[in-house]
């Protein structure tokens, strides 16, 4: 770690930033939600934002649907009503194939191969311009969400991967992010098997969601703010939420305690935040964070 290198400011709520900003664009898994239950003080936080007229987005790299996504987080005690837009990963991915805008989604094809879990959100009937095939080879392009089960099996994946390789099929990653923590459980995500598929077997993939630019666009243009400056981003990735958020111009915010915890906490299973690690951690991200927070509270 270098000397010179300083940490960006810890907030241990989001008051200052009630004060600064305007328009929030937030993530969902690791700042709302640890995967069992919603953060301690996240009600309070989201009544405050909305009781001062503030607007506010939800961007979560999800593969479901943004109606999905709006009666899950109603499920969780969240009104979806304080949120003046709601994007997914899943949402952005349905319609670049529902209504393709560039060369490689207009060349998809009609038929492809999904890979993980089945989606909830009837997003298969809402694709009905195309069809599910159950085998790599009679597929013109592969979808793909979170892995199943089965795909925590090296050499299941390892095996349809070279598959899709061999037929040069492009591949539609619906959820870009690598890990998603569950409790105190880091869980793979569909990310990492898309980035297998580039390194490994030299796949084409086309991502959606953090930390892609059209993310952000559709963050802003349901934010509808004149002032850019205004605007912050806040997410527990340094890689999707925090880079994502600086790459489109938006101060961002790194909140401790989702994906990156175990990596900066003095000792596993305590609270207490180990300073050395937490600044190696943000010194070596390529974007750092304009600040850090301890938790989506008041």
């Amino acid at each position: 770690m270098s000397r010179d290198f300083t940490l960006p400011k810890t907030l241990d709520g989001i008051w200052e930033l009630v004060q600064r900003y305007d328009g929030f664009i937030i993530d969902l898994f690791g700042v709302l939600y640890d995967g069992h239950s919603l953060f301690s003080g996240v009600q309070t936080a989201l009544d405050t934002l909305h009781q001062a007229n503030k607007k506010l987005v939800l961007l979560s790299n999800t593969p479901h649907a943004a109606t999905f996504t709006k009666s899950q987080i109603e499920s969780w005690g969240i009104n979806p009503a304080l949120f003046d837009g709601v994007v997914t990963s899943g949402e952005l991915a349905f319609q670049a194939m529902h209504n393709p805008q560039d060369d490689a989604h207009k060349a998809l094809g009609v038929r492809y191969f999904a890979i993980g879990q089945p989606w909830s959100d009837l997003f298969e009937e809402r694709l009905s311009a195309k069809t599910r095939v159950q085998s790599v080879e009679d597929a013109d392009f592969v979808l793909l969400s979170n892995p199943e089960e089965r795909h925590h099996d090296h050499h299941i994946v390892e095996d349809e991967l070279a598959r899709m390789a061999q037929r040069n099929l492009p591949m539609i990653c619906a959820c870009p992010d690598l890990i998603v923590a569950i409790g105190h459980d880091l869980k793979m995500t569909g990310g990492t098997i898309a980035r297998r598929y580039e390194e490994k077997f030299g796949g084409k993939v086309l991502y959606h969601g953090k930390p892609h630019r059209s993310a952000y666009q559709e963050c802003e243009a349901i934010l509808d703010m004149e002032n850019r400056g205004r605007i912050v981003c806040i997410g527990d990735a340094l890689r999707t939420d925090v880079a994502g958020g600086a790459m489109a111009g938006f101060d961002t915010v790194f909140n401790l305690p989702g994906i990156h915890w175990q990596d900066i906490v003095a000792e596993k299973g305590r609270d207490e935040i180990c300073k050395t690690s937490l600044s190696a951690l943000i010194e070596n991200a390529e974007y750092k964070p304009t600040y850090l927070l301890n938790g989506f509270k008041l």
